[in-house]
């Protein structure tokens, strides 16, 4: 570009408003851009509560898993204990019974 159309070119105001608009709409990009980061940490924790919730419950169920189970392996021993003890019972009749025969 010559001289001359340097200076021809300074009163043409056109690139310079369309430099400014440029500007503008950069800056209205970056506020939204700016607001939008605020409001990220919110729906980050947001979606992570809501991701994580199903994981909390989860533990609830498991414990009340673990305690239903620890309920019926006890029924089961107790009555494995009691079988034993009437099998043990009737065993020492019995023995009693053959001994007495003989």
């Amino acid at each position: 570009m010559t001289k001359l159309e340097t200076v021809r070119a300074l009163n043409d105001s056109g690139p310079q408003l369309q430099i400014v608009e440029s500007v503008r709409t950069l800056q209205q990009s970056l506020s939204l851009m700016h607001e939008d980061l605020k409001r990220l940490p919110v729906a980050v924790s947001t979606e992570t509560a809501q991701t994580l919730e199903p994981l909390a419950r989860l533990q609830q169920d498991v414990t009340q898993v673990l305690e239903a189970y620890d309920k019926v392996t006890a029924i089961q021993r107790k009555t494995l204990d009691e079988l034993t003890q009437q099998m043990s019972v009737s065993a020492a009749k019995a023995f009693e019974q053959k001994a007495g025969e003989l």
